[in-house]
């Protein structure tokens, strides 16, 4: 069977072995009894990103980008659905390795979740919730020596791209008038992740990513998180400020890292104030 194939036919097993267990912890069944919200946000916000990337250096690099947050919502009492596209740039630096580094990646990510007990509609108080997801990360690395540092002024590239199935736990707190807080961590199961093969300019794999970087999406290695770690971790804070905008606040930490074909880890903190309008 094909890997493509393959991961397909995990997702949707994944998703319907949640979905039938889930209804079973909820004990309902039939439509839901409210009527959906969709909500489309929009976040601006900055992260502070630290790198050690052994593969174009073995020193840590680190500093803050720019960062960009889309996001699309259906809640209903039983369901949520989100998609989130995320987008970050800006150039990190070190105290003991002087090189011009330029950060640039983003995500696109799907998640499905259910409560664990079912809040009623209006309702203040706490709700759990469990789901699934599917996602597209990728980072890129584009690195270049000053030529007052060497005269031949080298360049490399790096980069991790991984394409996960992923676990979610959530929990919200509405209390106030209409004001949230909610919290998210978010681990991968399984992920295929593309990352640069051993030869820098002289592999002919890494040549084909540098003439067309779509090229670093396909070919990745399959691992699971007995393999390689990583997780991310959210807290966010909802406003009502008309019947139809919510303002929001949130901080997120994301962790990842990989040995192929050397030792790569990164952390990121993340800010982002944005607002949310009921469509």
């Amino acid at each position: 069977m094909s890997t493509p194939k393959y991961i397909l036919m995990m997702l949707c097993s994944y998703i319907a072995a949640a979905d039938i267990l889930l209804c079973g912890v909820t004990g309902e069944e039939g439509p839901d009894p409210a009527v959906p919200v969709h909500t489309i946000g929009a976040s601006l916000g900055v992260a502070r990103m630290d790198l050690r990337d052994e593969y174009v250096s073995p020193y840590t690099y680190g500093g803050a980008l720019f960062a960009t947050r889309l996001a699309y919502r259906r809640l209903a009492q039983e369901t949520r659905h989100e998609i989130v596209l995320k987008f970050f740039t800006g150039t990190i630096a070190s105290d003991v390795q002087r090189r011009d580094v330029r950060e640039k990646g983003g995500s696109l990510s799907y998640v499905f979740r259910r409560p664990l007990h079912c809040r009623k509609t209006g309702q203040k108080g706490f709700e759990a919730f469990i789901g699934v997801g599917v996602s597209s990360t990728v980072v890129d690395t584009d690195v270049s020596t000053p030529k007052d540092v060497t005269w031949a002024g080298a360049i490399d590239e790096s980069w991790q791209w991984s394409h996960a199935l992923e676990m979610h736990l959530a929990g919200e707190y509405v209390f106030g008038e209409r004001q949230t807080v909610s919290v998210a961590a978010c681990a991968p199961m399984y992920r295929n992740e593309s990352r640069p093969s051993p030869g820098h300019w002289y592999s002919p794999r890494n040549r084909e990513v540098s003439d067309n970087f779509w090229n670093a999406a396909a070919r990745g290695s399959n691992e699971f998180i007995w393999d390689e770690f990583s997780a991310s971790f959210e807290v966010e804070y909802r406003g009502r400020v008309t019947e139809r905008a919510d303002v929001t606040c949130s901080y997120a930490f994301l962790y990842g890292s990989s040995v192929t074909p050397l030792p790569m880890g990164m952390s990121m903190n993340i800010f982002f104030a944005g607002i949310d309008v009921r469509l």
